[in-house]
């Protein structure tokens, strides 16, 4: 559906709510300003413009005496409906696209306003409760006030009938007036809700099987009812069930039972979970009868029914908050993160003018990564992504007839996922004596893997002080060892690293992680300067590769790289203050927080006897959590370096889902 434009700065949470789900937010609102102004004037009403539409458009489509076979009915009423479906769904998606354009505090009380016609809560509750009103004044007065509800015949009907039909109405109308529009705005945005409701009026108006105002429906129709149908499917089942769990006293089999009994594939399950829970008898004479062991309905049940329905709304409301709640802490408790900041202006410029990224060499690129680095730009290696360089230089290390891969005792799973994919020997030893003993037995070439600062536990990765001691130096002879080490958290080390990379060692630079853009995945690696260029010309990446919107974000990470990593050189200082009250916080959780972490991270043991059905009861809480026990750290958990509001967001989890499965 998109997001609203979220301004540089401000409020975290504010930026996080906003841009994680506004249109929950303005789904709450539309359902407040139902709730106290009702319906909008009828010159404003898109469903009144609707209704005139498909009359106008319905007179010149439908014939005027029946016929056994129309095709060409049903051809003009299939196309007469795709037509209009389009136009209210594109002036949807253009209304929708225009207030996500507005500053997020507008943008959503702007969608609540567009929303709110395509929606009658209070209008049917009050319509269903004024016919009871009216019934009990005298049984004409009932009939002319239900008339205004259905399309039946209500001159015959009794008081019991009238009342059974409004109580009918209320429970088919709550799906199409209220659950199916906001199943569909949470699903498609606007244009979701207003093409259920446009379907929706279609069939009211069209979707009859003989004789109405004049025209036979049975053909032009047609195609207008099974939409709507198909539409009301889900929605009319998730009525039904919001019913049934509001009345807990509705059993499963006997409400699919009923719900059949009715033509509609989908009206009879909302009106059965209705009647069910009531306990009442629902009947349209002549078609169908619901809970015929029910008793009558009485005046009573009419409000009762309003009060029930009222609940599954309010229910309904209920899910839809703690989705928005789930997706508001994940928002706010990622993996990794650091401090909000404005963002550069070679961001901008790139956001503004995608088509300049990238050129076909990457040559601005390299030249801006290589100015930032110090060094010349052809040693910089553009790659899609991480994990892309990773696969892409184990497979050209395979070709060059390597003897295995050296990973780090914990680490991130695609150096060694990587090596299984091209048959490689992994040896996860960082220890110089245990290198050299396995490239001796294997008479070849290494290549080697490092993480500084390690991951998961942000401590200095003791593979780089082994290679400094050898001091290999890479010149393309069959005994030089390949060395590559990742870089992608150093901008936010928080502590002195221990000494500079050796220079034969290749680097690795993924500037997401260390920024904390999300659905950014653009990397770049740093080749020594002994490489042969022979060798840089086979790594590096094709223009294909790269050419797709995820890389143009990513050179324009690159082309921030000097703002970008300044940015975060500044957030550090707060980095460090959060880090020390984060690991508090665990320890006063009766968390065991492991030592040594230099980085914006760091692994912590929850007191848990069953690891993985914990972290699901935190993610149901909101917070997602990463296991390490892929990193060869079971029961043990990696943590972000995050706000003190996040903080709180893992406090309140955890004391929610922690004493269910503590030890």
């Amino acid at each position: 559906m998109g997001v609203p434009r979220v301004a540089d700065g401000g409020s975290p949470l504010l930026q996080a709510l906003l841009t994680a789900l506004p249109w929950a937010a303005a789904l709450a609102a539309a359902l407040v300003i139902d709730r106290w102004w009702g319906e909008p004037p009828v010159a404003l009403h898109p469903v009144v413009w609707m209704g005139r539409a498909l009359h106008w458009c319905g007179e010149r489509i439908a014939p005027a005496q029946p016929v056994a076979t129309d095709a060409r009915a049903f051809v003009l009423g299939a196309a007469a409906w795709l037509l209009m479906a389009s136009v209210v769904a594109g002036a949807a998606v253009a209304l929708q696209h225009a207030a996500l354009q507005l500053p997020a505090w507008l943008a959503v009380p702007v969608l609540a306003l567009l929303l709110k016609p395509l929606l009658a809560w209070r209008m049917l509750r009050d319509e269903v409760v004024a016919v009871e009103e009216a019934l009990a004044q005298s049984l004409e007065a009932g009939r002319e006030r239900l008339s205004r509800l259905v399309s039946r015949d209500v001159h015959a009907l009794q008081a019991v009938q009238v009342r059974e039909s409004a109580i009918e109405s209320l429970a088919e109308n709550l799906n199409d007036s209220v659950v199916a529009p906001l199943f569909w705005f949470m699903l498609l945005g606007l244009p979701g809700a207003a093409l259920y409701r446009f379907a929706n009026t279609a069939d009211a108006m069209w979707g009859y099987p003989g004789m109405r105002g004049g025209r036979y429906w049975q053909w032009a129709g047609k195609w207008a009812a099974r939409a709507d149908d198909v539409l009301s499917w889900v929605p009319a089942r998730i009525t039904a069930v919001l019913l049934a769990l509001c009345a807990r006293r509705v059993r499963w089999a006997a409400l699919a039972r009923q719900a059949r009994r009715t033509p509609s594939p989908n009206s009879g399950w909302p009106m059965a979970a209705m009647a069910l829970a009531l306990d009442v008898r629902l009947c349209k004479p002549g078609v169908y009868t619901l809970h015929r062991r029910g008793r009558a309905a009485a005046p009573a049940d009419t409000h009762r029914a309003a009060v029930l329905a009222a609940r599954a709304v309010a229910w309904g409301c209920r899910c839809t908050a703690a989705r928005m709640r789930w997706a508001f802490r994940c928002t706010i408790f990622p993996p990794t993160r650091m401090p909000p900041g404005p963002v550069p202006p070679p961001w901008r410029r790139a956001r503004a003018d995608a088509a300049r990224y990238p050129d076909p060499a990457y040559t601005a690129l390299r030249e801006a990564l290589g100015a930032w680095h110090g060094v010349a730009p052809g040693r910089i290696l553009p790659a899609a992504s991480a994990s892309e360089f990773i696969h892409r230089f184990t497979a050209w290390s395979a070709r060059q007839g390597i003897g295995g891969v050296v990973v780090p005792a914990h680490a991130y799973g695609d150096y060694a996922r990587a090596a299984r994919a091209w048959g490689l020997p992994l040896l996860a030893s960082p220890v110089p004596e245990a290198e050299a003993g396995a490239e001796k037995d294997s008479g070849k070439t290494l290549l080697h893997w490092a993480c500084e600062p390690g991951s998961p536990l942000g401590t200095p990765d003791s593979a780089l002080e082994a290679w400094r001691a050898q001091a290999v130096i890479h010149g393309g002879t069959p005994d030089a060892d390949l060395r590559i080490a990742d870089c992608a958290y150093a901008p936010l080390r928080l502590e002195l690293a221990g000494g500079p990379l050796p220079a034969n060692a290749w680097q690795l630079w993924t500037p997401n992680k260390a920024l904390g853009l999300t659905g950014v995945r653009a990397a770049y690696a740093i080749a020594p300067a002994c490489v042969p260029r022979h060798d840089l010309d086979a790594l590096q990446v094709t223009g294909a590769l790269l050419a797709d919107r995820r890389a143009r974000r990513g050179d324009a990470v690159g082309l921030g790289g000097a703002a970008g990593a300044g940015l975060a050189a500044a957030s550090l200082g707060t980095l460090r203050a959060w880090k020390a009250a984060q690991r508090a916080l665990c320890e006063d959780m009766g968390w065991t927080v492991q030592a040594g972490s230099r980085a914006n991270y760091f692994v912590a043991r929850p007191p848990v006897e069953d690891l993985p059905p914990w972290l699901h009861a935190m993610r149901l809480q909101g917070v997602k959590l990463r296991d390490c026990g892929s990193f060869g750290l079971p029961g043990c958990v990696r943590l972000g370096v995050l706000p003190p509001a996040s903080q709180q967001a893992l406090r309140a989890a955890w004391q929610d889902a922690g004493p269910a499965t503590t030890a």
